[in-house]
């Protein structure tokens, strides 16, 4: 009895020095893998939320193979349209708000002398400025400047990668799209008979539900991008652009 005590033992123990060692390779693994997994996981994403295009367009008897590579060729335009329209004026206005901090930072203690003196008004005699260092404020702003100047100079090698990657992820999403209901029927025909309805439903849930989640999210993001653009246009507000983004 305590022979097969102690061998359980060592069998349990062995069991949970394996799964460990395979966990860490896993991490391992994982971690080499993680921005090939990411791109893959942006492509199946942008291939679910416009997929109902796809399908309008088959409903008008345009075939998969025009459309496909039609609304892809639009979005990588719009893409590259848009960081190449957006960005320098982002950039333009991150720089007029480092030249502005100055000028922000006098407008920042000025507000506070006039909360000191409403507050004075109704009896509350406290000093709200101990509450803050001015010297400390300032070394930060200018903190502030000098990273945000620095990060702008960065920029463009960003964008660059960006784009490239974007690129790969926009192929990805292409041939996910050209040929991924084929692969679908493919993996559902190689799923044992009593799975495949099960497979079914279950890519009709992610892709329906899911994708309908994506694109609603897409669409309030959007409409909330929208309107506070308008609005802060309305009141003459400054960086529009970059606040929007």
């Amino acid at each position: 009895m305590p022979n097969a005590r102690l061998s359980n033992a060592v069998l349990w123990l062995a069991i949970i020095g394996l799964s460990l060692y395979l966990v860490e390779r896993f991490a391992v693994i994982t971690e080499l893998l993680a921005g090939p997994l990411l791109m893959f996981a942006f492509a199946w994403l942008i291939a679910i939320i416009i997929e109902p295009i796809f399908e309008w367009a088959a409903s008008a008897k345009i075939p998969r193979k025009v459309s496909v590579p039609v609304v892809y060729v639009l979005l990588l335009s719009l893409i590259v349209f848009g960081v190449v329209a957006i960005i320098p004026i982002v950039a333009t206005q991150i720089q007029g708000l480092i030249e502005a901090s100055p000028e922000l930072t006098a407008v920042f203690w000025a507000t506070l002398d006039d909360v000191q003196a409403q507050l004075s008004r109704i009896g509350v005699n406290s000093d709200i400025k101990t509450y803050f260092n001015a010297d400390t404020f300032l070394s930060q702003a200018g903190i502030f400047g000098r990273e945000a100047f620095s990060q702008t100079l960065g920029a463009a090698s960003s964008i660059a990668i960006v784009i490239f990657n974007l690129f790969i992820v926009l192929i990805l999403s292409f041939y996910m799209v050209f040929d991924g209901q084929k692969a679908f029927n493919k993996l559902i025909r190689l799923s044992p008979s009593d799975w495949r309805d099960e497979v079914q439903t279950f890519g009709n849930i992610i892709s329906n539900t899911f994708g309908g989640y994506m694109r609603v999210q897409i669409v309030s993001s959007s409409i909330y991008a929208l309107t506070n653009a308008v609005v802060m246009w309305i009141f003459g507000l400054n960086s529009i652009t970059l606040t929007t983004v």
